[in-house]
């Protein structure tokens, strides 16, 4: 009795939440399949709502506040995708609508019905969240379609339960490019010349990152081996070193050369298999997370393709080759041979084609820029703000100013005019009084937003200021945005507006990128790092070694921190060096000094030959109670990458608002992934080596921050030599 109470409760809050069961997407030109499709739904009691219905599209609502009130009073999307919707860009954002919608209820309302077209043919939506939407096909010369149609849309699924590590092949495309390709590639070339084998034999030197993808994501410490059955073989020849900054610290890089041999034949090349993919190997192997590996490598090598390729990222451009592999059918040796042996013989050939490609590409981009600024009467951009509003006008004449100065032809706009002039390029500002006073300024976006959207083009960017952008309308939130409070925003702006435009399919949504980020971070890097081993040469010290050996070869008295802090401001944002950051905002009681590096950690991993990880040493000093301690810490990596994310590479699909609700995900997912019982007796226990400083790098301060986290640390403390235990009110941090 009680369970049909339970389930007739949960049928009436189903009612009382949505209004219909599924909300049709659907080109103009396939009306009368539409019909038909919501004609059979409605048979089998789901209430159905489309474009022909009488209450979808109010009158005197623009028809982006419409589509999100159908998406948002919709149990289920169905996006009907036939060869003439795939020409719609409307659907592609009612697309992105909907799939908003599930990231905020945690629930899959989306779906796919494809009619006449193949799923090869929609490999360019395949991205983001919407690689785990089910695609469904309908037979209508079947007696059941209807029925199975109906039955398929109202089965729920949890995002969890497609994605339980998330969109983590997603994450970990741009984590592995911002913390690796984004240093490597703009170098490769010049350090392989460098080499005494290239000088030595140029014409058997790869150019090229082979960037290897095995099927089963089990990746290799080094690949000098041999295949026996093919007569390949693979050795170690040189490794060659650079550092950079990232995130805040000084990091190694290393670029193994190898040389592969066959039937007399030699080529060297440089490979090795992206660490990241690791994390997913061990997560499945090690059960200790659920991983659809085949479905989650096809998302990276498809993201990871679409990334190196993307025409906002030209420094990437011919210099990876996807080396793809399924073990079972081929040995890594073959596939390596295949790649390396057919592009070397090709790089020549190459060399010319690109030569006559870029000369033949420049005369037919200066004729499209002509063309271009024909048809936006010679504007470069239009600014367009809440005139009636002091602090809008200034901001939109800086952002003028700052633009002409740049060489920009530029237009300021009243929003109180009922259009806005073409131009290549449309600048809104919008801030808590542009939208409480203003529908004008809304309704000039909105036309400019859907003159963009008839190209397949974002050219819109918001300006937001002193406004939440939860409170941003849904439609605008498709389009760039940024903030004046942002640091160097009119560099932004014109970074947007000289990149190459941003096509609407990469706003789909990243999905959850923070799970992935997580497992990565912690399977990738803090166990090798904290768990892990220096070289033979210094002795194989572990992790209290290295921190003994560094505080006695500097002769430092104070004891050091027995963990590591991990800094994770709320915003990503991560400055150059931490210790000049922690510094810039004291009264000079408090100082933060960088002391220098640990022994490195040395492994051999992916392919890559004593890679080495360091660690920061600082040292807190507090001049008013003479109170000094040494301290390990270093700024997280993952949020650096979702910075990235959303500042540099828009076709990530993650926002500035999602970014924020995902760096809150991470900094609950990292402590509760180390503490779990199984990643300790599988990986190796790091609980009590770390220690998370999440803050708001908004009201406190980073010195702040740390010196918090030092007084509440209450870990064990190392020193240069060994002390007795402590006892009483004993402090051996005291100088």
């Amino acid at each position: 009795m009680s369970g049909g109470v339970e389930e007739l409760n949960k049928a009436l809050e189903d009612i009382v939440k949505f209004e219909y069961d599924v909300f049709l997407i659907f080109a103009t030109d396939d009306d009368a399949l539409a019909r038909k499709v919501c004609e059979g739904l409605e048979q089998n009691n789901k209430r159905c709502i489309a474009q022909f219905k009488q209450d979808a599209f109010q009158i005197g609502h623009n028809v982006f506040d419409n589509v999100v009130r159908n998406v948002s009073r919709s149990n289920t999307t169905l996006l009907l995708l036939t060869e003439k919707s795939l020409q719609s860009h409307w659907v592609k954002l009612e697309t992105i609508l909907a799939l908003e919608e599930s990231t905020r209820s945690n629930m899959l309302r989306l779906r796919l019905l494809l009619h006449n077209v193949n799923e090869r043919d929609i490999n360019f939506l395949k991205r983001g969240v919407l690689a785990s939407v089910p695609v469904m096909k309908v037979d209508f010369n079947r007696n059941e379609w209807s029925k199975e149609l109906a039955e398929e849309i109202g089965r729920e699924i949890p995002l969890p339960d497609v994605l339980p590590v998330g969109s983590m092949a997603h994450g970990l495309v741009f984590s592995h490019y911002t913390g690796f390709l984004s240093f490597v590639l703009p170098v490769l070339k010049e350090k392989l010349k460098q080499t005494e084998i290239y000088k030595r034999c140029p014409d058997k030197v790869s150019m090229k990152y082979n960037m290897l993808l095995p099927g089963s994501c089990n990746i290799y410490a080094d690949l000098s081996s041999r295949d026996e059955d093919n007569g390949i073989e693979i050795k170690f020849e040189e490794t060659l070193e650079f550092t950079a900054h990232h995130a805040g610290k000084l990091r190694n890089f290393s670029l193994t050369i190898y040389k592969i041999t066959r039937e007399g034949q030699e080529y060297y090349f440089f490979a090795d298999f992206p660490n990241v993919l690791n994390s997913m190997f061990k997560m499945e192997a090690e059960q200790l997370a659920e991983v659809d590996i085949r479905f989650q490598i096809a998302r990276f090598y498809y993201t990871m393709n679409e990334m190196i390729n993307h025409a906002e990222n030209k420094v990437c451009h011919n210099t990876v080759q996807l080396v793809l592999f399924n073990e079972i059918v081929e040995t890594m040796q073959d596939a390596l041979w295949h790649v390396v042996s057919t592009g070397v013989q090709d790089q020549a050939n190459q060399t010319l084609n690109e030569t006559v490609a870029s000369n033949l590409q420049q005369p037919i981009q200066r004729l499209n820029d002509q063309q271009s600024d024909s048809d936006k009467e010679g504007n470069d951009v239009t600014i367009t703000c809440y005139e009636d509003c002091s602090k809008d006008k200034n901001v939109a004449e800086e952002i003028g100013h700052f633009l002409e100065q740049k060489g920009k032809k530029v237009q300021m706009y009243s929003q109180k005019a009922l259009s806005v002039p073409k131009a290549k390029w449309y600048i809104f500002v919008l801030s808590k009084e542009a939208l409480r006073e203003s529908d004008t300024l809304q309704f000039l976006c909105t036309e400019a937003l859907a003159e963009s959207l008839g190209n397949n083009e974002l050219r819109v960017l918001v300006v937001i200021r002193d406004v939440d952008p939860r409170h941003i309308p849904r439609f605008i939130k498709s389009v760039n945005m940024l903030k004046t409070s942002e640091p160097n925003y009119c560099d932004k702006i014109l970074k947007s507006m000289t990149g190459d435009v941003l096509r609407l399919e990469h706003s789909l949504p990243a999905g959850d990128v923070a799970t992935g980020l997580s497992w990565a971070y912690v399977i990738n890097y803090l166990v090798m790092t904290l768990l892990g081993k220096s070289s033979e040469e210094t002795g194989k010290l572990n992790l209290k070694q290295r921190i003994q050996k560094f505080l006695k070869d500097k002769n430092i008295k104070c004891g050091c921190i027995y963990k590591m802090f991990i800094v994770l401001p709320m915003s990503c944002t991560t400055a150059p060096k931490l210790a000049d950051k922690a510094n810039e905002s004291g009264d000079g009681t408090k100082i933060v000094t960088h002391l220098g590096l640990t022994e490195p950690v040395v492994s051999d991993t992916g392919g890559q030959k004593g890679r080495k990880s360091f660690l920061h040493m600082y040292k807190h000093e507090d001049t008013e109670s003479k109170r000094n301690v040494c301290f390990i810490a270093e700024y997280c990596t993952p949020a650096n990458c979702m910075r990235e994310m959303v500042e540099n590479y828009k076709f990530a699909g993650l926002s500035e608002e999602e970014m924020r609700k995902q760096c809150d995900d991470f900094a609950e997912l990292l402590p509760d992934i180390i503490g779990r019982e199984m990643v300790k007796r599988k990986l190796g226990d790091i609980s009590k080596l770390v220690q998370l400083i999440y803050y708001d790098d908004k009201s406190e301060t980073l010195l702040s921050a740390i010196g918090r986290h030092i007084d509440e640390a209450g870990s064990e403390m190392i020193f240069a030599e060994e002390m007795p235990p402590r006892t009483g009110e004993q402090n051996y941090h005291l100088p």
